[in-house]
């Protein structure tokens, strides 16, 4: 009889501890040791933004030795320094694997850690929102219309709308990441699928013209195109800083997404000096899609913690006064005092209990995020007709060319070629007109027409 109540005393200490009786595949992190990674990963996303690729990398591989909960985050920011510094086969296999790990990897004891009423949500691995799954297999499917693997780049098409299309908000903001559908419609293209095309084609264009944007050419041919011609290379420029999400409510429960920092009004491109062609804007707002979408399961979780939390609180305070009412009230007489005493100390005691147990309560949310995504992805298709061509991609800040990179297109033996550029918000702002940085420019790289030039810098 004893050991049984004991092994139930175990079971009921467990349980309310949120733990579990077998062991996790995860490295177990404390919640302070995870928030000072996400200190480090932000550390790394500002050298991201800054062109400091090397050192980036060297922090989020460094985040991501562990199988820590939030190793799929690292290597998602992992593979975005691949990208974007033009490893695209390492990123490839890298995404491949993350996918893998967001789509069917599950701990039970992290979940359980993460649902308990003394752990905060930060402790469930990392499987990302809405908008950053769906980028995740937008960027796959990119890298398999490199390959030159069709089908597969559609299979990542229907996996990223049907991410974008789960827990909304409202339903007219069903799957309508018109990147995506962009690159279904060329996939099946390809393919030599013109029914499926047609209909990708038809919901882009429904996805612009619910936001009211105009879906001309200008969202699906580049320059050097034809109307006919399908590209045989895509541009694609990273803007600014991407959706990040910080914590409020009371007991730090509720979520709120931050819309990233895109200060630019608009981007151009040239190629080999040329005419010059402003960027087609609206395939993939990554802050329009991570501001539209909600409706998390664990929102009320949350919010049930923090409604417990606060009733231990009111609880305790009640018991407290109650108590405190009780000694006051003891009167003269002895037997009077031991009684009226012994049920304000018992009442105090409680009350103290109370707001012990409360303050134990973790309500946090999880405010980790993937830190190296843009504000926005601009696409631009081109044709190469089996060549390359170098382009300069301006930012404007109210009509003045404030910042300017190179890069060179390269078209895919087998599909379509990818070359990713980022140009982030300057740290710290525009500076004015420069006459030195503007005639240094001119020396460097010939007559150059900018009129308001920050800086040139390339790849």
């Amino acid at each position: 009889m004893v050991k049984t109540r004991k092994g139930s005393i175990i079971a009921a200490l467990a349980l309310l501890g949120g733990c579990a009786t077998y062991d996790s595949p995860f490295v177990h992190k404390s919640e302070e040791q995870l928030e000072a990674m996400e200190k480090s990963g932000l550390i790394a996303a500002g050298k991201f933004r800054e062109g400091d690729y090397k050192g980036a990398e060297q922090i989020f591989t460094r985040l991501a030795a562990e199988p820590t909960v939030s190793k799929p985050l690292y290597d998602l920011e992992r593979a975005s320094v691949m990208l974007v510094s033009g490893r695209h086969e390492e990123a490839h296999e890298l995404m491949m694997k993350t996918r893998g790990d967001i789509e069917t990897l599950f701990d039970k004891t992290s979940e359980e850690r993460a649902m308990s009423l003394w752990h905060g949500e930060n402790n469930k691995v990392f499987k990302g929102d809405n908008h950053e799954r769906s980028v995740m297999y937008a960027l796959l499917a990119m890298s398999f219309l490199e390959r030159g693997e069709w089908e597969d780049a559609e299979r990542c098409v229907k996996n990223g709308l049907l991410a974008d299309s789960m827990n909304t908000k409202e339903v007219r903001y069903n799957s309508d990441f018109a990147l995506l559908q962009y690159l279904g419609y060329v996939a099946c293209k390809r393919g030599g699928r013109e029914s499926d095309a047609a209909e990708y084609q038809r919901e882009m264009q429904q996805s612009l013209g619910s936001r009211r944007i105009p879906t001309g050419l200008g969202t699906s041919v580049g320059p050097l195109m034809g109307e006919a011609e399908l590209p045989d290379a895509f541009l694609v420029v990273w803007c600014g800083e991407g959706p990040s999400y910080v914590r409020g409510g009371e007991y730090e429960e509720i979520r709120y997404v931050v819309a990233g920092h895109n200060p630019y009004n608009f981007f151009s491109v040239d190629f080999g000096g040329g005419a010059e062609y402003v960027l087609p804007s609206a395939l993939a707002d990554i802050n329009f899609q991570a501001t539209t979408r909600g409706g998390r399961k664990m929102d009320t979780v949350l919010a049930d913690k923090a409604t417990v939390k606060k009733g231990m609180a009111a609880s305790g305070n009640l018991l407290l006064i109650a108590g405190y009412a009780c000694i006051s009230c003891m009167g003269s007489d002895a037997k009077q005092q031991l009684v009226m005493g012994s049920i304000g100390g018992g009442l105090l005691l409680l009350g103290c209990t109370f707001h012990i147990v409360g303050s134990c309560i973790n309500a946090k949310a999880d405010i980790r995020s993937w830190k190296t995504l843009p504000a926005e992805m601009l696409v631009m298709p081109v044709k190469l007709n089996g060549a390359a061509a170098d382009c300069r991609v301006r930012s404007y800040y109210e009509w003045d060319n404030v910042q300017c990179k190179k890069a060179r297109l390269e078209a895919s033996a087998n599909g379509i070629g990818v070359k990713h550029v980022v140009i982030s918000a300057p740290a710290c702002g525009f500076t004015p007109y420069d006459f030195e940085a503007e005639l240094k420019a001119i020396q460097n790289y010939g007559n150059y027409p900018s009129k308001n030039l920050k800086a040139e810098i390339e790849l």
